[in-house]
């Protein structure tokens, strides 16, 4: 018999998918597919999860003040939505510099006809960051432009670990990805030995509001608006002045905020990236 899958589908705005897709924390939790106004999340076939998860949802929702339709459950068999999303993603290039090829690919000897400077592979799961996403491709255009050999650099909310990985390819010689998620972490782990990025990348679970780092020269974080403005004075304890903070997840709408936490935290505005609603910044810690 095959596997039952629940599909939970929110109708909601778009540019909102990635923050209610990062508030779901269940082990029966699958993954997330963001089409046009419609939101939707898999889940182990459980009735009493995915009641609960509809609930909390529409209560999130509510208290964050986002615009909700209606939300929906079907039962789904089998796995194929997994594998047929998988081979969807094709390679995606960065500025001519940096080619991010999806496993499959790499595996079906693909990548004859690519030449690049940088080439990287991520095997598509559930952790954000497969490259696809205009947040990750921006934060990774920054780093090409920022990232210095020998440097110290921190990922937090890594994720996949593909912008660990990029900071490690560009000569960093120590890169720490943090994120609270052991599954992103497990999912990190394995696309750093992947890309034969052991000996510099190290891979933490970590509560952000509660994690010490040491100083960097650079921190990348893709995450969300409201929480990097309550992490821009534990950056600016991190960084060295002089250093790089490259900051996105953020919709254009919402950047002033942004910019302004981060100048109170003794940031100076460097650089910044738009792409469609998105936004991303470099600051300088000074």
């Amino acid at each position: 018999m095959s596997r039952q899958y629940a599909k939970v589908t929110v109708h909601l705005p778009e540019e909102y998918h990635e923050l209610v897709a990062s508030l779901i924390d269940d082990p029966a939790f699958r993954g997330a597919e963001s089409q046009a106004e419609q939101l939707h999340l898999w889940f182990e076939h459980n009735s009493n999860v995915t009641a609960r998860w509809e609930k909390f949802i529409e209560q999130c929702l509510h208290r964050l003040h986002i615009p909700v339709g209606q939300i929906t459950t079907e039962n789904v068999p089998s796995v194929d939505w997994y594998e047929a999303w998988q081979a969807t993603l094709q390679p995606v290039v960065i500025d001519q510099r940096l080619l991010i090829v999806p496993w499959h690919e790499r595996k079906d000897n693909a990548l004859a006809d690519y030449r690049y400077p940088l080439v990287i592979t991520i095997e598509p799961r559930m952790a954000f960051g497969t490259g696809h996403h205009p947040t990750t491709q921006m934060c990774a255009l920054l780093l090409l432009d920022t990232v210095r050999p020998n440097e110290d650099w921190l990922d937090v909310g890594c994720g996949s670990g593909v912008l660990a990985i990029i900071a490690a390819k560009l000569g960093a010689k120590r890169v720490l990805a943090i994120d609270s998620d052991p599954d992103a972490i497990t999912e990190c782990q394995d696309n750093v030995a992947r890309n034969c990025c052991l000996s510099t990348v190290e891979c933490y679970v970590a509560d952000i509001f509660t994690y010490k780092s040491p100083k960097m020269d650079g921190i990348v974080a893709n995450l969300y608006d409201t929480l990097l403005e309550r992490l821009a004075g534990s950056f600016a304890q991190w960084i060295r002045s002089g250093g790089h903070a490259i900051v996105s997840g953020i919709l254009t709408s919402q950047a002033d905020t942004v910019v302004h936490a981060f100048r109170n935290a003794g940031f100076e505005l460097d650089r910044q990236l738009r792409t469609d609603e998105w936004t991303a910044f470099r600051f300088v810690r000074l």
